[in-house]
């Protein structure tokens, strides 16, 4: 584990029950090493849903998008006990492979509040999109992601199906704005992964960062949340997800701890 960067305590990964697989809780872990982090994996077991999944005659979706039958509240306590068990024991091989410290969580209560009430400034929060739209679409998604983009915290977007052989970091920033923030991020995660650094300033629109990199794609993008117009979540994920990076975007820079 390197040294922690300055401002930002943990990395906050999960939320829905059965959310993410090894792939993605391994790379959590890897980015929460990287910046010297602890990682903070979550279950929430939302309410909304099971009041759903409990009422008469309800046909509800989990978060895979697939149609259950109804009447099955019984099977979702079931599936999520399981879901969060299993989370539980990844996120125990992970830490150990990367010498992370880490803690774990089972809430009750709205996506929204309970990650309202969970996530402070000083946390990264990842959001990791599903790869395909009747996923996004489903209603415990759509909680989840409301939930994230209101959370106070920096957010790591990885879009659902991310380009292979990604290398390097790359920071994005504006003209007449500070960079300090997003460059210390940018260079500890280079500094960690030993990959190279690359400075791109006063970009207008994000859909010619491809032109930056040719055929060699970063492995994380960092910017400003606002950076090329880039203000509201909606905005963001679809940059991440045209893009095919995951985007790192920051808030105002937390107090150094």
């Amino acid at each position: 584990m390197t040294e922690r960067q300055p401002g930002y305590t943990r990395l906050v990964f999960g939320f829905a029950a059965g959310s993410g697989s090894d792939r993605l809780l391994a790379e959590a872990a890897e980015i929460a090493s990287w910046l010297g982090l602890e990682l903070l994996a979550m279950t929430v077991e939302d309410e909304a849903v099971a009041t759903l999944g409990a009422h008469p005659g309800a046909a509800w979706l989990s978060r895979s998008g697939a149609p259950q039958p109804p009447g099955i509240s019984e099977a979702m306590a079931r599936e999520t006990r399981t879901a969060t068990s299993a989370l539980r024991r990844r996120l125990e091989h992970e830490a150990a492979r990367v010498k992370l410290t880490w803690s774990f969580q089972t809430l009750r209560g709205s996506a929204e509040t309970v990650i309202a009430q969970t996530v402070r400034q000083s946390d990264i929060v990842v959001y990791c999109e599903p790869p395909s739209p009747l996923e996004r679409d489903a209603f415990p998604e759509r909680n989840l992601w409301r939930a994230v983009e209101r959370s106070p915290g920096a957010a790591l977007y990885r879009p659902g199906r991310p380009l292979p052989n990604r290398s390097g970091v790359v920071a994005v920033t504006a003209s007449g704005a500070s960079r300090a923030p997003v460059e210390a991020v940018a260079q500890q995660l280079a500094r960690a992964t030993h990959e190279p650094l690359h400075h791109l300033a006063g970009i207008a629109d994000w859909r010619a960062l491809p032109q930056q990199w040719d055929h060699n794609p970063p492995r994380l993008i960092v910017l400003a949340r606002g950076t090329m117009g880039l203000l509201d979540s909606d905005a963001i994920a679809q940059a991440a997800r045209h893009l095919r990076v995951p985007l790192l975007v920051l808030e105002e820079a937390p107090q150094a701890v």
